[in-house]
This record gives structure tokens, C-alpha cells and sequence, in this order.
């Protein structure tokens, strides 16, 4: 066969404008694909929730603080009125700064941790941007003239400027408010007469389609598993590429001889099928593995995809000019890489330092929107201090999917991470995630659970967690699982280190007369008799960064010691329905 003659362009069909033109595909592909796969898991996962496992009921554990009689004695009236207090987060007079009692360093922990992760990307990112600019520059045989040297690092530091919201979520949009002038404004600057032809249009070309790509990938909906997706769409695509390559010259070379080409087009097509899937499920056991084994977690993960998008987009966009010179821009990947796990090396270390603390985060199953917000807002800084255990719903089963979970769904064997029955329970808790990942924050531990082992796992959760955080928004008399879960918080737990979120959708009066009948049925052992665990603190949260810092101090409050908390200045407006009374202070 003359290849030289071939009417293909083979330096167009294997370089690296097939290659961009791959990845781009694959990205396009992932959001459908990712959204396909989203809606099965939450299905598969309802469904098993619904199904029974027939298992032997836990026996309710010990208090963490035993009060009263023995363990056989009757339930009876607590002594003294239910201690309840409602707080308005966010209100004016509650400024978390000035929240005193032993949560103050803990919230300190919780603000400071996003803050310290940033640093480390944004160091890695700033020297990822230098030393991607001095390749570039070094494989265009530009000379290093100082202004053009720093407005060429400047545009390259468009992916931290993109990242670091990722990591620090507290300044929200803000951030782009902020940064997004002054990066455009120095280039601007320091670009001045270049500034619309070269410096704007090496921008738009080298920093928007990956942008684009990381915006549909980022989606809230999807990322859980739009990297592990893209992954395995890359190698499908990839392989349908080679594919098509394998069968035109498969065809070409028996042209004129007796082949049946329906024979030749079926068995290319199965052999790469075949071939891409195992390819992509070794992907897939590859990155579940190396999260079990915390090498990797799950922001490294994202944040890294990020990068390595722009960096393989920056190298195929060289290498249509510059050739194998190209592979040079793959060094900055790497260097960052290195930096990142160096400094999280640090922040591990420092966290090792202090306990590990639990949170269990419980709510009414529902609004996804709602429930995911609420996740993103508490676990973005509690995770620097400790874990998150929570019963799986399918409200939040995408938000928290795991590798190794999405390999079970995919694999058909998602049913062997719920929960059957008392030996399978201790098992688990036995060998719960208590340490940090690879990027310095603690794991989700999610509780997969029957219809009929759901409340063995409550109580046994609610016993071994430092806070608990109950999410009561839409809560009313149709929500009797919450009915349980209330009834067990007082029976099982210290109630200052308890939190119950409210808003306008909550039944607040049925909510107070749940309480109290919980409160006047109090078992014996509860460690709440006589008023001995403190005061429960229902929190009417409003939407807003205010809100977000009184919550974040509530709870550090809660999970501290003493679980004491001064709001300096008070004056609480109480949410609608709740009735003034000695009870509300």
C-alpha cells in the first residue's frame, strides 16, 4: 500500500489538531454522559433504600453520658422545662466574631483551613504560570525583554485566577468581582499597544476552550463524577478514532481480494470496543484505588483535572508549530503537582496535631439543591477539622459520590456498600475514614442503608458523633423519620451539642410539640436529665455569607467541650409560628 499516496492526511488525523479536536469531543460528550449516569446512580440507590435486608435490630448503644437509673428502668418525665433557645443566624448582634466560650478556636480551624489550602494551590499556581511562561517563550524563540516577560506570566496565571474559588469558597463571586478587573486591567496595562491583537488573541485561543470545557465539567450537577467520566470518554473516543483508522486501512489493504467487509467493519468494531473498555475500566480501578488508599482526594482530583486540561491544551495548541518542543509545557504540570503535595504535606502535619472531630449531618430528605448548599457550606470548613457521617439519600448521593462507589454502580455491585445487618454495621463504623486525605481534609462517610437499617445506624451514629447538625427545612408531621431521629437525639446525646436548622418552610409549632414530647418521654439514661446536657439551639438560617458565619460558629461551639456559646447583644426575632414563652430566650 502507498501511504504517501493515501487520499487521508495521516499528520492530521494523528497529530495534535485531532488530538484537541478529541478532547473537546470527549468534553462535550462528558455533560450528557455525566447527567445520564447521575440520574441511574440516584435511582439505584433508591431503590435499594427501599428494599429490606432483613437484618437483626442493633441494640441502642450506651449514652455518652449516663444519668439516672438502670437500664431497665421505665421512660419518665425529665425534670425541669425542655431548654431551648432560638437563634437567628446572621442577625444583627450575632456577629460570629464575637461567638465566646471554647468554640473560638475551633472556628478559627474551620475559617482557616480553606484559607490555607488556597495558599498552597496558589503557590503551586504561580509557579506553574512562571515556568509555563519561560517555556513558551524559550520554544518561540522569544527574547525575555521584561515587559513582555511579565505580561506573558500574567496571561498564564489565568488558571489559578479560575481555580482558587474552587478551594476558597467563602469569598464567592466576589472573588471574580475582585480579581478578574485587576488581572484584565495589568494586562491591559503592561500589554498597551499589543494588548487587542497578540495579547488578547493569544488569550481568547490558548485559555478560552479549556475554560469552556472546565465550566461544563464544573457544573454542580455533574462534578462528582464528571472527571471520572471524562476519563472514560477520552479512551472511548480515543478508541473510536483509531478505530476508524484501523478499519479504512483494514478495508484499503483487502481491497480486490474476497473479503467480506460487513466480517472485517464487525470485528474491528468489537475488538476496539473491547479494547477501550478494559482500558477504561482500569482507569476507573486506578483512581478508585488510589482514593481508597488515600493518595489522592477528591479536590486534588478536581483541581488537578483543571490544570492538566490546561496544560495538555496549551501543549497541543504548541505542538502544531513547534512540534516535539512542546512536550516541554507538560514540566509545569508536574512541578505544580510536586508543590501541591509538598505543602499539603505541611497542612497534614499540622492537622495530625489536633482530634479529629465527627459531625453528623441528618435532614430531611428532599431539595437537592437545598441539601447540596447546605453540604457545600458546612463541609467545606468542617472538613479541615474532622469527618462527616451521614445516612445516603438520594438527594445528596451525587454530591458525595466516590470513586469506589462509582465503580460498584458501574460494576452492577453498588448493593454491597449498604449497610445488612448488626456485624455489618460494626464492621464499617470499625473502620471508619478518621485520618485526612491527600489534600489535607477528612473523608464524607456515608451510610448506605435498608428501609429497616436505617435506625440502627442512626443510633449508633448519633452516640459517636462530637455535633450534630439536623437539617429541619420542609419538616412537618409527614416527615415521621425525623419524628425518630428527634426522639433519639434527646435520648442520646448532649443537646448543647446539638443544632437544628429552621426556616419559613418549617413547621415550627408541631416541630416544638415533637420536642416536648420527646423531652417529657426522656429515658432514663439520656444524658439530658435534669438539664444536665445543656440547651438545644434551633437555628433559623437565612440565606447569605452572614448566615453562613454564625452557622460555622454554632457548630464550633457545639462540637467544643463545654458547647457554650455567648451571642453578645441579642435581640432575636423569633421565626413564624413559635410563640413567645419562657422557654425562648
Amino acid at each position: 500500500m502507498d501511504v504517501a499516496a493515501d487520499p487521508l492526511d495521516l499528520g492530521l488525523l494523528f497529530g495534535p489538531a485531532a488530538a484537541m479536536f478529541l478532547l473537546v469531543l470527549a468534553a462535550v460528550l462528558t455533560v450528557p454522559i455525566s447527567f445520564f449516569v447521575q440520574m441511574r446512580y440516584r435511582r439505584a440507590v433508591l431503590r435499594s433504600m427501599m428494599d429490606r435486608a432483613a437484618a437483626v435490630p442493633v441494640a441502642p448503644p450506651e449514652p455518652a453520658e449516663p444519668a439516672g437509673p438502670s437500664d431497665h428502668a421505665p421512660a419518665v418525665p425529665a425534670a425541669g422545662p425542655l431548654p431551648l433557645r432560638f437563634v437567628e443566624a446572621g442577625a444583627r448582634g450575632n456577629d460570629p466574631a464575637d461567638f465566646g466560650g471554647s468554640g473560638a478556636p475551633l472556628l478559627t480551624r474551620f475559617l482557616n483551613g480553606p484559607r490555607h489550602a488556597a495558599l498552597v494551590y496558589g503557590m503551586a499556581g504561580v509557579a506553574f504560570s512562571i515556568l509555563a511562561n519561560a517555556i513558551y517563550m524559550a520554544i518561540n524563540n522569544l527574547e525575555f525583554f521584561p515587559r513582555r516577560t511579565l505580561t506573558l506570566t500574567l496571561i498564564s496565571l489565568w488558571p489559578l485566577v479560575l481555580t482558587i474559588p474552587r478551594i476558597w469558597r467563602e469569598p464567592g463571586l466576589r472573588w471574580y468581582a475582585f480579581a478578574l478587573p485587576i488581572y484584565f486591567g495589568l494586562i491591559a496595562l503592561l500589554g498597551r499597544e499589543h494588548f487587542g491583537p497578540l495579547v488578547v488573541g493569544f488569550w481568547l485561543w490558548t485559555w478560552v476552550p479549556p475554560t469552556v470545557a472546565i465550566f461544563l465539567l464544573a457544573n454542580r450537577e455533574i462534578r462528582a463524577v464528571s472527571p471520572l467520566v471524562f476519563v472514560t470518554t477520552v479512551v472511548f473516543v480515543g478508541g473510536a478514532h483509531v478505530a476508524f483508522l484501523a478499519l479504512y486501512f483494514a478495508l484499503k489493504a483487502s481491497r480486490g481480494a474476497e473479503t467480506d467487509e460487513n466480517a472485517v467493519f464487525t470485528f474491528v468494531g468489537l475488538l476496539s470496543l473491547a479494547v477501550c473498555g478494559a482500558l477504561a475500566w482500569a482507569a476507573l480501578r486506578l483512581a478508585a484505588r488510589s482514593y481508597e488508599r488515600r493518595w489522592v482526594g477528591e479536590q486534588t482530583v478536581l483541581i488537578d483535572s483543571y490544570y492538566l486540561i490546561f496544560t495538555l491544551w496549551l501543549t497541543l495548541t504548541e505542538a502544531n508549530t513547534r512540534g516535539a518542543k512542546a512536550l516541554w509545557l507538560l514540566v509545569p504540570f508536574v512541578v505544580y503537582r510536586a508543590l501541591v503535595a509538598a505543602g499539603m504535606v505541611v497542612l497534614r502535619r499540622r492537622i495530625r496535631g489536633e482530634r479529629p472531630l465527627r459531625l453528623l449531618l441528618l435532614r430531611v430528605f428532599g431539595s437537592r439543591s437545598r441539601s447540596e448548599s447546605l453540604f457545600e457550606t458546612v463541609g467545606n470548613h468542617w472538613r479541615y477539622a474532622g469527618s462527616i457521617q451521614m445516612i445516603a439519600g438520594t438527594d445528596l448521593a451525587t454530591a458525595t459520590l466516590e470513586p469506589h462507589e462509582f465503580l460498584d454502580f458501574v460494576g452492577g455491585t453498588l448493593t454491597r456498600r449498604f449497610v445488612k445487618g448488626p456485624g455489618d454495621l460494626s464492621e464499617r463504623l470499625a473502620r471508619l475514614d478518621t485520618e485526612p486525605d491527600a489534600d489535607a481534609r477528612f473523608r464524607v462517610n456515608e451510610f448506605f442503608c435498608h428501609d429497616d437499617t436505617w435506625r440502627d445506624v442512626l443510633l449508633r451514629l448519633v452516640a459517636e458523633s462530637d455535633a450534630v447538625l439536623m437539617d429541619l427545612r420542609t419538616f412537618s408531621p409527614r416527615r415521621q423519620g425525623c419524628v425518630f431521629e428527634l426522639h433519639q437525639l434527646l435520648n442520646l446525646i448532649p443537646l448543647r451539642r446539638v443544632l437544628l436548622l429552621v426556616d419559613d418552610t418549617t413547621d415550627v409549632p408541631f416541630l416544638r410539640r415533637v420536642l416536648e414530647t420527646a423531652w417529657e418521654t426522656l429515658a432514663p439514661e439520656s444524658p439530658n436529665r435534669g438539664g444536665a446536657g445543656g440547651e438545644l439551639r434551633i437555628v433559623h438560617l437565612k440565606p447569605g455569607r452572614e448566615s453562613s458565619r454564625s452557622l460555622l460558629a454554632l457548630l464550633a461551639s457545639a462540637a467544643s467541650d463545654d458547647g457554650e456559646v455567648a451571642l453578645p447583644g441579642q435581640s432575636v426575632t423569633l421565626p413564624p409560628g413559635v410563640p413567645d414563652s419562657p422557654l425562648v430566650r
